[in-house]
């Protein structure tokens, strides 16, 4: 047994022998980072070289010529009216489009007797002013913008 313990103590310590003679020579093969090396104005120089060849400074930009055919734009009839963005008021383009004319003025007239709260009166200023194509029955564009 004592020469088995003897064994097992001279394990140990050419183990921890060897540790400390790898990390001493370890700690010799540090590369110093900070260090300049002449490789680098090497890369410089050859990354000044290089030259890319781009078509958009290249002499061929003088040869574009656009074209626009001014017969080919036509005159929607669809106009929209109105100074609010619908989207900001989770309106649609289309509110007043499938509306009767003369139902919207009939409307509008019974709410101007009314005396509306604030809040009202904003909410109809918000309808009424809103981007949306004009009813198309009984109601055309030039009334719908007098109304």
């Amino acid at each position: 047994m004592i020469n088995l313990s003897r064994l097992n103590k001279l394990i140990l310590f050419t183990f921890f022998i060897n540790i400390l003679i790898f990390n001493f020579t370890i700690s010799f093969a540090a590369v110093d980072i900070w260090e300049k090396k002449n490789d680098q104005s090497n890369q410089i120089n050859n990354e000044k070289e290089i030259k890319i060849e781009s078509p958009i400074l290249s002499e061929d930009i003088n040869k574009i010529i656009i074209e626009i055919d001014e017969n080919e734009i036509k005159d929607s009839d669809k106009s929209i009216i109105g100074i609010f963005d619908p989207e900001e008021n989770n309106f649609n383009l289309n509110m007043w489009h499938q509306s009767d004319g003369e139902d919207v003025k009939n409307t509008l007239k019974r709410i101007n007797k009314l005396n509306l709260s604030k809040l009202s009166e904003d909410l109809l200023f918000q309808v009424l002013f809103t981007n949306a194509y004009p009813p198309k029955a009984n109601l055309n564009s030039e009334e719908f913008l007098e109304i």
